[in-house]
């Protein structure tokens, strides 16, 4: 499973790749702090998992983008009172890796 985490925090960033790549969930984890990066990636390469910031800037048209392409689109947020009905998978920080990985494996 190729895997693109997308979050302008670059310490949970390199954690969540971290411990991916160390609990084998995807073969290839890809790495962006802006969603304009993110969209490069998206556009150019074969992507199983957006793995995203519910906040960050453009992230609406970077999980759009990836839906179109029907990629499965996980969204990571703080916000408890989070609501997009386009992205129906939601993960509420702060939250468990084993939580986490059930998600992906799901």
């Amino acid at each position: 499973m190729n895997i693109l985490i997308l979050d302008d925090d670059r310490m949970i960033l390199s954690g969540l790749s971290r411990f991916m790549n160390m609990s084998g969930m995807g073969n290839v984890i890809h790495e962006a702090s802006t969603s304009k990066y993110a969209i490069e990636l998206l556009s150019s390469m074969e992507i199983d998992l957006l793995l995203m910031d519910g906040h960050c800037p453009d992230n609406c048209q970077t999980g759009m983008l990836a839906l179109g392409k029907g990629i499965r689109v996980l969204i990571m947020t703080g916000d408890l009172s989070y609501d997009n009905p386009l992205f129906t998978e939601v993960l509420f920080k702060p939250f468990d890796l084993d939580e986490l990985e059930d998600l992906i494996t799901k």
